[in-house]
């Protein structure tokens, strides 16, 4: 009796989950959402100081995305395009990825008209932009509004919010020359 109790708890012992082969961090992000980068935000020197990353000012919640140093943001998030539906996700945990969400301002207290934020999920909201395209070009995010709409030509502005001392992520949409 003692001996098949044991050859149970052995049974059970071995059928447990390892993490056998992830080594880092980054080895378990990609094992939940391939393909996931940090992303590396550049720019003139008196705007992004030394290395700067894409990411919420509170991690962990949504929000505006803003431009972090790496000093105040020790663990950059990681981010992911899926292929399928040329979304843009932000993951947090392993029981959390945010959507990135394009919202229309038009343009409030001098703003440029898009901001860039993370959501709970993709709203129906009437300032949530639908039918947007994330994607790479070189090294370069983009956004385009629908198949051949205007784009952003991967340029972004850090902007007050208007919400305290708040900078947020912006941008325009110009009509575009040539296809992604």
């Amino acid at each position: 009796m003692l001996l098949s109790l044991f050859l149970l708890l052995s049974t059970v012992v071995l059928a447990l989950p390892t993490w056998d082969g992830l080594h880092s961090r980054m080895d378990f992000v990609d094992s939940l959402v391939p393909l996931a980068t940090q992303i590396v935000v550049k720019g003139p020197d008196e705007v992004v100081k030394g290395l700067c990353h894409l990411s919420s000012p509170t991690p962990g919640e949504t929000g505006n995305l803003t431009i972090l140093p790496d000093a105040r943001s020790s663990r950059p998030p990681f981010f992911s395009l899926n292929r399928e539906d040329s979304l843009l996700w932000q993951y947090t945990n392993a029981t959390t990825i945010f959507p990135v969400v394009v919202k229309n301002t038009s343009l409030v207290d001098g703003v440029p008209p898009f901001q860039i934020v993370l959501g709970k999920q993709q709203s129906k909201s009437t300032d949530v932009v639908s039918r947007g395209i994330w994607s790479w070009r070189g090294t370069m995010l983009r956004f385009r509004l629908g198949d051949e709409g205007p784009e952003n030509q991967g340029l972004y502005y850090a902007c007050p919010t208007g919400e305290g001392d708040s900078i947020g992520l912006f941008m325009f949409l110009t009509p575009s020359l040539t296809n992604a």
